[in-house]
C-alpha cells in the first residue's frame, strides 16, 4: 500500500494528537466515586435519617429530593447536628398515609439526587440515592406519627394535608390540634423542627408540638388550594372554596387523627398564620363555630382597602402581591391575576376588579366569628396597615356574640 506525502502528514498529526491525549484526560480527574448508606430512624413522632454519603473528596453535594414511591414528602438539612456536614446530610421523611384507607403501613420508597459541584476540569455526575422506609417497623400499630396526606375540599378538590403529633403522645392518647396556615405563596409546612415561621411570622411545627404548660398540640399544615401538591385553582382565601377546604381539614382531623375533642366531630382547634394564614383564620371561624381560638397575625381585613388606601391604589402592593402569587408551583386564579395586573399597568381596579376582591374580605363573616381573636400586627408591614387590625377589632365588638379581641402591635 502507497502513502503520500500527503497521508504521511496525516498520519504524523494524527500521532501527535494521540500522544497528547493521555495528558489531557489526566489533567481532567475524573468526579469521585460517591456511595451511600441511608439510615433512618423514629424519634418522637417523626421518621427521619441521613444519606450517610461518602467518598466525594473536598467536592460539595447539590441534594435534591426527587420522588417517592406513594406520594411522601421528604425536607433535607433540618436535623441539628454538631457536625455541619452531618446535619446537610439530615432528612425528616412525612410517609404518605395510605394506611387510613384500610391498608397495613406498610414501605414506602424515597429517592434522593446527588450532584457534585462541578469543578473546574472536573465532571459532576449525579447519583440518586435510594431511602427504603418501613413504617410499620418504625411506628406499628396505631403508634402517633407524621404523616401527610390527600384531604377532599370543596367540591372534591384533594388539599394536601400533613399532621404532626404533639411531642411526647403515646398511643391511644390525644392532643388539642393546631391548624398552622402558610404565608402568601407559601407551600404548608412540612419541617417538623422549625420553631418560627419567618414568611408569616408565627410559631411554627417544633414550638407548637412542645410546650412547657400545655405539653403541646398536634399541628396541621396544608398547601392552599390552586398550590404545590393540592389542586384546583390559587383563589386567595374565597370563603367558598378555601374556607370549605379547612372546614373539611377539620372534620378529617376529628375522626383520622389522635386529636382531644370536645363532642363528636368538634376537635378542641385553634389556628395560627400570617399574611394569607391569617386571614384565613378569620373567614374559617366566621363560617365554623368549631374553632376555639385563633391568632390572626399581619393580615388584612379588606383587600380593597389594603390595595387601595384613602382611594387611590397603591401600587408597589399591588406588584408584591402579583410577583408573591407568580411562581411555577401557584395556579393564579386568571381574574386575580387579571386585577392585579389592572392595578400594577394604569393604577387603577375596574369595577368586575373591586367585585371580585370585595368577596376576598371578612368583614360579613365578623359579625359570626365566636372564637377568642389575638390579632398580631406589624408597623413596618409593606402589604398590610395597622388599620387593617382595627377594622377587624371593630367587626368583631360589635358582633353580637360577645367575642373577646385583643390587638397587639409590633415593630419589625
Amino acid at each position: 500500500m502507497r502513502t503520500t506525502r500527503g497521508g504521511l502528514v496525516a498520519l504524523a498529526l494524527g500521532a501527535l494528537v494521540a500522544a497528547t491525549l493521555p495528558t489531557a484526560v489526566t489533567n481532567a480527574a475524573a468526579a469521585p466515586a460517591i456511595a451511600a448508606n441511608p439510615s433512618v430512624e423514629f424519634v418522637d413522632g417523626i421518621i427521619r435519617g441521613n444519606l450517610n454519603i461518602t467518598g466525594t473528596g473536598s467536592q460539595q453535594l447539590r441534594l435534591q429530593f426527587v420522588s417517592s414511591g406513594k406520594g411522601g414528602k421528604l425536607e433535607l438539612g433540618n436535623v441539628a447536628n454538631p457536625n455541619p456536614a452531618v446535619a446537610a446530610q439530615s432528612f425528616t421523611i412525612l410517609p404518605y398515609a395510605d394506611w387510613l384507607d384500610g391498608a397495613a403501613r406498610g414501605t414506602e420508597t424515597f429517592i434522593v439526587r446527588a450532584t457534585p459541584v462541578a469543578k473546574a476540569g472536573t465532571a459532576a455526575k449525579p447519583v440518586d440515592v435510594k431511602i427504603t422506609v418501613n413504617v410499620g417497623e418504625l411506628a406499628p400499630g396505631e403508634t402517633p406519627l407524621a404523616f401527610t396526606r390527600k384531604v377532599p375540599g370543596y367540591a372534591g378538590t384533594e388539599i394536601s394535608v400533613n399532621f404532626f403529633p404533639a411531642s411526647g403522645l403515646t398511643e391511644g392518647a390525644s392532643a388539642p390540634l393546631i391548624l398552622q396556615g402558610s404565608a402568601l405563596g407559601e407551600a404548608g409546612n412540612v419541617d417538623p423542627y422549625r420553631a418560627f415561621d419567618t414568611a408569616s411570622r408565627t410559631p411554627s411545627t417544633a414550638s407548637l408540638r412542645s410546650h412547657p404548660v400545655t405539653g403541646g398540640y398536634n399541628v396541621i399544615t396544608w398547601d392552599p388550594r390552586g398550590s404545590y401538591a393540592s389542586g384546583g385553582v390559587y383563589q386567595l382565601n374565597d370563603p367558598f372554596l378555601d374556607g370549605v377546604d379547612v372546614q373539611n381539614i377539620v372534620t378529617w382531623a376529628s375522626s383520622s387523627t389522635p386529636t382531644t375533642l370536645n363532642g363528636p366531630g368538634d376537635p378542641a382547634v385553634g389556628m395560627v398564620g400570617g399574611a394569607s394564614g391569617g386571614e384565613l383564620q378569620l373567614v374559617v371561624a366566621g363560617i365554623d363555630p368549631r374553632i376555639d381560638a385563633i391568632a390572626p397575625s399581619t393580615t388584612w381585613n379588606s383587600l380593597i382597602t389594603a390595595l387601595r388606601p384613602n382611594g387611590a391604589v397603591n401600587v408597589s402592593a399591588a406588584a408584591t402581591l402579583l410577583s408573591t402569587l407568580t411562581r411555577p408551583e401557584i395556579r393564579l386564579s386568571p381574574a386575580l391575576r387579571a386585577a392585579l395586573k389592572d392595578a400594577v399597568a394604569t393604577g387603577r381596579f375596574t369595577d368586575a376588579d373591586l367585585t371580585l376582591l370585595a368577596n376576598k374580605n371578612v368583614g360579613t363573616l365578623l359579625g359570626q366569628l365566636q372564637a377568642p381573636t389575638l390579632l398580631w400586627q406589624s408597623s413596618t408591614d409593606a402589604l398590610f396597615s395597622l388599620t387593617e387590625s382595627m377594622e377587624t377589632a371593630q367587626g368583631i365588638q360589635s358582633n353580637p356574640f360577645g367575642t373577646p379581641v385583643k390587638i397587639a402591635w409590633l415593630e419589625g
